[in-house]
């Protein structure tokens, strides 16, 4: 029995490219179903979705072939290094209809064969890359991958030589961009949280920031055979601000003076200032840590028991300061009270009167031996030069033989100034006074050391003659059981001074009180109200040229005036004190 009349009727079937169909005189029909790649036709018509078809239809079956156009394109990257060639390759499909078995719905496929072939030669690969100017770096043993090619492929056919791009232009910061940084602490050291911050500040002709010059690069070749230049470094512009120069021939920028250094980077341009001042916005209490800065201090509240401000200029100061320390080598201002604190302003005028003769009296001496010791070695033959440093020595023990002492009381009295206002005074003398006195306790080798003195001596000299320390002025609304240093002039506003010691290297004016303690003035004084009515000590000194002028004076009270003192045994208003011919004047 055949497998046509095993199936249910209707049927259709595909035999040797035709389609036979059976069905019942009545129906019902079998169904063709066209796929693509096939051309069904029914009486004449072409059918592309389902159709019905009976015996005796005319029924056509046709295969389709289809050719898919092979294309190549050469493909240059924007920098002109690369040259690529993508391909397609040529594809042919031809289709065959296959016998079909009967089936009610007959779906009727083909099947495919596909080849393909590169759109590529070897001769029209090379002709395109000469006429597009393709010539340089070319890869010629990847043409035959390209034109053996049965799927599409990128191929790099030349490849250029890459340029070496150039380096930036640097800047290096020689300062932390941070206005205070925490100290370090080592690993079993105690913490002192006044002592963890230190503020940031640079010195006078400090080097704040270097620029390193941008490098060129070295250009490539294309595949064109072009030169292919690297693109540009960027560069850097140094700008000077505030306080700050240019050096031009090392690229640096340069503090012209002490500071507080701020960096700002804009683009290309980078720019600092070196501020003369440091702000702090509220108290100085255990969240700001004592305070140490080169330049000028200025504080919006209050200086708080057990801190202290140190400042290279002045302080300024608006709350109040209590139980603190304060020590600058410009002036001090407090808006407040000074209560149970130490506060100095410029060096000590006691400091000032002691060293200044000897300094100059060393600065000659120095000037002395220095133009002497070059007229005696001119005059010692060679065979005798190994002489010179006992000459030398011989030299200071004659023309100057107080060198030594003077020397050596100056050391003295420079190591007892605080370390941070040594080291803006001039912290290297004290190592110039120290080998001088060594290399003459061991002998003189050469005038070396008497160079070096005399340097630190000049600059010391011109720094202790400076308006900032030697008119340091301090000014306060009360002082209260504290002590107030000036090489200027004091001024207290407010009240007055109790149970307190001034020093001041020029005037003092008390525009309230001065009760109990002692003040001591390079200059005239005047004083409102001098002791009280309870009869506390308060004592007044003050050189032979001075006038002293004091409004009301208690008992008790004494005004001393070079070598002459004046003790007020009963009050009396209207004072005015003056030495004239070693004679005590008291006028009411």
């Amino acid at each position: 029995m055949s497998v046509q009349n095993q199936i249910k009727l209707p049927w259709a079937m595909v035999r040797s490219g035709q389609v036979v169909v059976e069905h019942d005189s009545q129906g019902p029909y079998p169904t063709l179903i066209p796929t693509l790649g096939l051309k069904l036709k029914v009486n004449g018509v072409e059918q592309r979705q389902n159709v019905s078809v009976r015996k005796d239809d005319t029924i056509e079956l046709e295969s389709l072939a289809e050719v898919q156009d092979g294309h190549w394109s050469l493909i240059v990257s924007p920098d002109d290094l690369t040259a690529r060639v993508c391909v397609v390759p040529r594809v042919v499909v031809s289709r065959a209809i296959p016998n079909l078995d009967p089936a009610p719905h007959l779906v009727i496929t083909t099947v495919e064969n596909r080849t393909s072939s590169s759109p590529l030669t070897m001769d029209e690969l090379a002709q395109v890359l000469r006429q597009k100017g393709v010539t340089f770096g070319l890869n010629v043993s990847s043409y035959a991958e390209l034109v053996t090619a049965m799927e599409k492929k990128e191929v790099i056919v030349a490849e250029g030589i890459p340029p070496v791009p150039g380096t930036h232009a640097d800047v290096q910061v020689y300062f932390d961009t941070q206005t205070k940084s925490l100290k370090e602490i080592e690993e079993e050291g105690e913490i002192n949280f006044r002592e963890r911050f230190e503020f940031t500040a640079v010195e006078q002709g400090q080097v704040l920031v270097k620029r390193t010059p941008p490098l060129p690069g070295r250009p490539g070749t294309g595949v064109y055979g072009a030169p292919v230049f690297p693109p540009e470094p960027r560069d850097v512009e140094l700008v000077p601000g505030q306080g700050v120069i240019l050096q031009e021939w090392s690229n640096q920028l340069v503090a012209t003076k002490a500071g507080r250094p701020v960096l700002r980077r804009a683009g290309s341009i980078a720019r600092v200032d070196v501020m003369p001042d440091l702000m702090i916005k509220g108290n100085v209490d255990l969240g700001t840590g004592n305070v140490s800065f080169v330049g000028d201090v200025v504080i919006a509240g209050d200086v708080t028991a057990g801190c202290s401000v140190y400042a290279g200029g002045v302080i300024k100061v608006s709350g109040l300061v209590e139980q603190a320390v304060l020590q600058a080598c410009g002036s001090v201002s407090v808006v407040g009270n000074i209560i149970s604190s130490q506060v100095s302003a410029g060096v000590s005028p006691m400091f000032l009167k002691t060293v200044n003769p000897v300094l100059e009296n060393v600065q000659e001496m120095l000037q002395q031996l220095l133009s002497a010791y070059p007229q005696l070695k001119e005059r010692i033959p060679e065979n005798r030069k190994a002489m010179l440093p006992q000459l030398l020595t011989s030299l200071v023990a004659q023309k100057t033989p107080d060198l030594y002492d003077r020397v050596a009381f100056l050391k003295k009295e420079f190591i007892k100034l605080s370390p941070r206002l040594l080291e803006v005074v001039g912290g290297k003398v004290v190592d110039a006074f120290t080998d001088l006195l060594r290399e003459v306790d061991m002998g003189l080798k050469s005038d070396a050391v008497l160079l070096k003195l005399q340097k630190q001596v000049v600059e010391v000299n011109e720094k202790l003659s400076t308006n900032e320390i030697v008119q340091a002025h301090g000014v306060a609304k009360n002082i209260i059981n504290s002590s107030l240093t000036a090489s200027g002039n004091i001024t207290i506003v407010g009240g007055g001074c109790y149970n307190s010691r001034l020093l001041a290297g020029g005037k003092i004016l008390i525009n309230g009180v001065f009760r109990g303690g002692e003040l001591r003035a390079g200059d005239n004084v005047s004083i409102k109200e001098l002791g009280s009515e309870s009869g506390v000590l308060t004592l007044v000194f003050c050189p032979s040229t001075s006038v002293v002028s004091i409004a009301k004076a208690h008992e008790n009270t004494a005004v001393i005036i070079g070598a002459q003192r004046h003790t007020f045994d009963a009050t009396q208003y209207g004072v005015i004190i003056r030495l004239v011919n070693g004679t005590l004047m008291i006028k009411n």
